[in-house]
């Protein structure tokens, strides 16, 4: 059995993997493309850039027979209509992974707008901002720290990590200086 103190100790890094799990996990925004059409002219939405690891995931598009997704990869271009005869984006989810470029392509014979949502998630972690207190005539140092256990924490500086290491933990720290 653990004595008391060993109990809170466990219970301290199941507390804080836990935290760093829902810190941890990686960024989602929505996006929203608009596309709008000229008689007989073809209009194109400003790009979704995703970088190596971000995926972007269709949520919504707006029924036009002549809308387009368009995705580049690489040095290749690759059209998906939304409707044909057997499916559609909504039977059919589209998820594309990066690196690639999205956008919509709208053009008929007739003037008309069109928008698609995406989901985007980026790679990376980030941890929820802090802030530094508004307290006139302070002053506060801002700590780096990491960790392999979650309980000892050691000052470190931000910087390149290699993924071969022993898992690490990062954490922010201010300190009100005197």
């Amino acid at each position: 059995m653990f004595n008391p103190i060993q109990q809170i100790k466990i219970m301290k890094r199941f507390i804080l993997s836990f935290i760093v799990v829902l810190a941890g996990s990686a960024h989602a925004e929505d996006v929203t493309l608009v596309v709008e059409s000229q008689l007989n002219q073809v209009g194109i939405s400003q790009p979704i850039t995703l970088n190596q690891g971000d995926t972007a995931k269709l949520v919504f598009a707006s029924y036009r027979t002549s809308l387009q997704l368009e995705c580049t990869i690489g040095s290749k271009v690759f059209s998906i209509t939304p409707w044909t005869s057997q499916t559609s984006w909504e039977t059919s989810p589209v998820t594309i992974a990066g690196p690639a470029s999205i956008v919509l392509r709208n053009g008929g014979t007739h003037p008309e707008s069109a928008f698609a949502t995406f989901t985007i998630t980026r790679t990376g972690i980030a941890s929820p901002p802090a802030e530094i207190p508004q307290e006139a005539g302070t002053t506060w140092e801002v700590i780096l720290e990491s960790s392999s256990d979650l309980v000892n924490w050691t000052p470190t500086n931000p910087g390149e990590y290699s993924g071969t290491e022993p898992k690490r933990f990062f954490r922010t720290r201010m300190v009100k200086k005197p």
